[in-house]
């Protein structure tokens, strides 16, 4: 019967069937009424919870592996579903690219050695995706003395998620920012012919400006307010309007700051300039 009106033509007929659905599959990340079920299954009869999770990261099925590593994480158990986790991160299989892409960001939050391992592994991996997410999570690592030259050679990679996420990590991350070398090869990203390569780099802008790690490079804030109104494709207009506003929120609460985008607006610093310093 829910079957039948999960097809309804009446969008609130379907929305019902797909609440009441959700009631009875604990694997539904997205509903609330599952997420109670999934605690109750782990509650009452822990090891068969786990042994069904388990095989649900090992099945091959892209979207249920994915759902399985999102509520492992959100269960508190990704130690115990840790060699599946590493399995799946590796994994090659087209199906289960976005299943590994999510498995090595959350191995990325373990302190383990075996987890960081599978991580750093996952630099070389086939997919881009996977390895932006290990480079995101090389990034976050705080006390590895082994980050910051990873970092480095990845910030000249050739997939804009991957370059963005290192250059993310060098100006933003928890032991930076580290050197006005990053901010330059921003700047030089924020001009690529690639749109999706301008996008990432506005977005990495936008996040910086709003950790307020953006107001030391004057330049970058008057070049996002340009491309702000300037850039050809509008994704990256609309993002590097979001960067600028924020920076421009961000060094309104420190005078100092304030007038030290004034200067570098005034000079008009571009990349090259910011690059130097």
């Amino acid at each position: 019967m829910l079957c039948k009106l999960s097809r309804s033509p009446h969008p609130s007929v379907r929305r019902i069937a797909r609440e009441d659905r959700s009631r009875h599959d604990p694997w539904s990340v997205t509903s609330a009424a599952s997420r109670l079920l999934t605690r109750h299954l782990f509650v009452k009869d822990r090891d068969a919870y786990l042994m069904d999770l388990r095989a649900r990261l090992r099945g091959g099925n892209g979207p249920a592996a994915c759902g399985a590593v999102l509520i492992a994480k959100r269960l508190a158990i990704l130690g115990q579903v840790e060699t599946e986790l590493i399995a799946l991160a590796s994994s090659t299989d087209p199906e289960l690219v976005r299943a590994a892409s999510i498995a090595v960001r959350v191995l990325g939050s373990m302190t383990d050695a075996k987890s960081r391992g599978a991580v750093v592994r996952c630099l070389e991996h086939a997919d881009p995706r996977v390895r932006a997410n290990a480079v995101e999570a090389v990034g976050r690592w705080r006390n590895d003395p082994h980050s910051h030259p990873r970092l480095m050679e990845f910030k000249l990679d050739s997939h804009h998620r991957i370059r963005a996420n290192a250059i993310a990590a060098l100006l933003d991350g928890p032991a930076g920012p580290y050197d006005g070398d990053a901010a330059g090869s921003l700047m030089v990203m924020l001009n690529d012919d690639s749109a999706h390569a301008r996008a990432a780099a506005a977005w990495v802008a936008e996040r910086i400006a709003r950790r307020g790690a953006i107001a030391a490079h004057a330049g970058l804030v008057h070049q996002l307010e340009g491309i702000a109104s300037a850039d050809p494709d509008p994704r990256v207009r609309w993002r590097a309007a979001r960067g600028e506003r924020a920076a421009r929120a961000w060094s309104s609460r420190d005078p100092g700051r304030r007038a030290h985008l004034s200067r570098g607006a005034r000079r008009g610093a571009g990349p090259e300039q910011e690059a130097a310093r």
